[in-house]
């Protein structure tokens, strides 16, 4: 039997400016979407904290990453819930990619 590999594409990125509250970064992806995965380029001079649920969940004990100024940070593969995130300061962009 042959098997073929999956060949992925990068969306187009989207911005979401930088923010000093809780954000979403992502929404839910609908049933059946086909995102196999998704980035962020914390493309700020400020550390990014992210945390995979809604603005709500995210507080400083409450964190699944954190990304560096300049940073960039692969969401886990085949997780396409929502994200949150939120800047130490309010300066730069996310750059935000879904991998179809």
């Amino acid at each position: 039997m042959r098997t073929l590999p999956v060949q992925a594409h990068a969306a187009p990125y989207t911005e979401k400016a930088a923010s000093a509250s809780a954000i979403q970064l992502f929404p839910d992806a609908p049933p059946m979407s086909p995102i196999l995965g998704r980035t962020i380029w914390n493309d700020s001079a400020a550390v990014l904290a992210i945390r995979f649920g809604p603005p709500s969940e995210l507080t400083a004990g409450n964190v699944n990453a954190m990304i560096a100024a300049g940073g960039y940070y692969e969401l886990p593969f085949g997780y396409v819930g929502e994200v949150s995130g939120k800047w130490a300061s309010a300066n730069g962009y996310a750059r935000l990619s879904d991998i179809v």
